[in-house]
């Protein structure tokens, strides 16, 4: 069973940022997905109060509460979001870890996914003007205030986790990772060690996955398991430590499916040679 801290996920997690942060969004069709998600087994959502449209406040959370509105799973899913990095334009993300930004940040997230206390809250991204200890200290806060259940620190290093770790229970890192994007070898064996689940962004290269399906030693595996080269590259990951969960954003249902799949691939060692564990096969 897959675990971030107390809480029962699923094996892949689902990202919901393209569904506010691009020029097309489409309300009806992300509800969809969802719901198709949440049918193939994924209890596991990510999101954040800098996924939102230029003129709306928290677009991405106002969709995640629609979608789950009513619905017969609702209680089954772990809703992650994330704050200390918002939209204040078309192409401006500031970062903001001050304890009074973070407090609202988290005010106004439980107030868009109509929650009384939000299951994974994470600071999105380290403010460099702000020390990491007094950001999550201020989770810490809200945590035994009991707004928030878990803790969790995304775009760390290890040295920064170490860091949040002085001054909270961290339950959870979030950072890219890739098949063309490799993570630090002691940073995720720092996770494994603390029980601390790994959520990997990106995990299909960002805007890379026409290379991965195209990748010969990728289509290779996939045709011996019966499996798409997609499900490959997520079953590398999975593989990469204990656990790894990758976080897929998508707009499309089907893809979503799709991805679950992944969930019961499992890659013996020399599939996991020949994608190189511990250096990159594609080019980075």
């Amino acid at each position: 069973m897959i675990m971030i801290g107390d809480r029962p996920i699923s094996a892949i997690g689902l990202g919901g940022a393209g569904w506010s942060l691009g020029d097309r969004v489409d309300v009806a069709q992300s509800v969809a997905t969802i719901h198709a998600a949440l049918d193939a087994g994924i209890r596991l959502i990510d999101t954040a109060r800098a996924y939102t449209t230029v003129t709306d406040e928290s677009h991405n959370e106002d969709l995640i509460a629609l979608a789950l509105h009513d619905h017969p799973l609702r209680d089954e899913v772990l809703v992650a979001t994330k704050g200390g990095h918002y939209r204040a334009g078309r192409e401006s993300f500031p970062f903001d870890g001050r304890p009074a930004t973070l407090r609202q940040h988290c005010e106004a997230s439980l107030s868009h996914l109509g929650v009384d206390r939000i299951g994974l809250y994470q600071l999105h991204h380290p403010d460099p003007a702000v020390p990491i200890e007094e950001s999550v200290l201020a989770l810490r806060e809200l945590q035994d205030e009991g707004k928030i259940a878990m803790i969790g620190v995304s775009n760390v290093s290890l040295t920064l986790l170490r860091r949040a770790q002085s001054v909270a229970d961290i339950v959870s890192v979030q950072n890219q990772f890739s098949l063309f994007h490799h993570e630090d070898p002691g940073l995720l064996a720092a996770c494994a060690e603390a029980g601390i689940a790994y959520l990997a962004y990106s995990p299909l290269g960002g805007g890379r996955v026409g290379e991965l399906v195209a990748s010969e030693p990728i289509r290779t595996i996939a045709a011996a398991h019966g499996a798409t080269p997609i499900q490959v590259a997520l079953a590398w990951l999975r593989s990469a430590g204990h656990p790894v969960i990758p976080i897929v954003g998508t707009r499309r249902a089907e893809a979503i499916v799709e991805a679950s799949g992944a969930s019961a691939l499992e890659l013996d060692q020399q599939e996991l040679a020949q994608l190189g564990h511990g250096s990159a096969t594609l080019s980075p």
